[in-house]
């Protein structure tokens, strides 16, 4: 059996505005973007970015051309897709068509490896989002670790044509690392956490990718 782990990021934007702003000769000389480059060169990782389309004082649509070479290189492991358009919740946000468009215009300008599987602000969206969402050729949801939503025994239930996955480790909400807890023995586990936590938690999310490397997984976008 292949086993397979998702990691991904939430959140991500003040990462964005400070690269665009301080203008490194590399995006990787950064500790958020160079911590990401090695772990994926010792633990084989892949991760996907949920971006902010944009944050008080910044636009996804300012990061430069200049690190397009980078991005592109970069593609087969590191992702990046839409979150929100801005911090309130994706389930209210009445602009979310403007900020996902500005977040894949911006993708497509800079070459970076997309995804069609989005988790959203605050989880939830309603029929009219996901509908735009599928239009829009994505194909997952990632879903709370809540059993009021309708799961079947592979942990995804389908609707408005959108398969809905749950997520099954939430970092940063660990209060122990056990197999238990990190879901070894699933076929897929679905693990993420957020950029405003990053920091204090890298001992931890590095332990986490030990463990799954030690018991036979693999790091996949999808």
């Amino acid at each position: 059996m292949n086993k397979h782990v998702h990691f991904s990021i939430d959140d991500v934007g003040k990462s964005l505005r400070y690269l665009t702003r301080s203008r490194p000769t590399s995006m990787f000389d950064l500790r958020f973007f160079g911590t990401l480059k090695h772990w994926h060169e010792t633990f084989g990782i892949n991760v996907t970015l949920y971006c902010y389309a944009m944050l008080e004082d910044f636009l996804i649509s300012e990061i430069p051309d200049c690190y397009g070479d980078e991005l592109k290189k970069s593609n087969t492991w590191l992702s990046f897709g839409f979150h929100s358009k801005c911090s309130l919740p994706f389930v209210k946000e009445t602009g979310y068509a403007a900020g996902f468009e500005l977040c894949q215009q911006a993708f497509e300008r800079l070459g970076v490896g997309k995804t069609n599987t989005l988790r959203l602000h605050s989880w939830l969206a309603t029929k009219e989002q996901k509908d735009f969402l599928y239009a829009n050729g994505i194909k997952t949801l990632l879903y709370p670790d809540n059993d009021n939503h309708p799961y079947q025994s592979d942990d995804t239930f389908s609707e408005a044509g959108l398969a809905h996955q749950r997520t099954h480790v939430w970092i940063e909400k660990l209060d122990a690392i056990t197999n238990e807890l990190l879901c070894i023995g699933k076929e897929k586990v679905i693990v993420f956490t957020h950029e405003w936590c990053f920091d204090e938690n890298l001992d931890k999310i590095g332990r986490l990718f030990s463990i799954y490397k030690d018991n036979g997984y693999i790091f996949n976008e999808g």
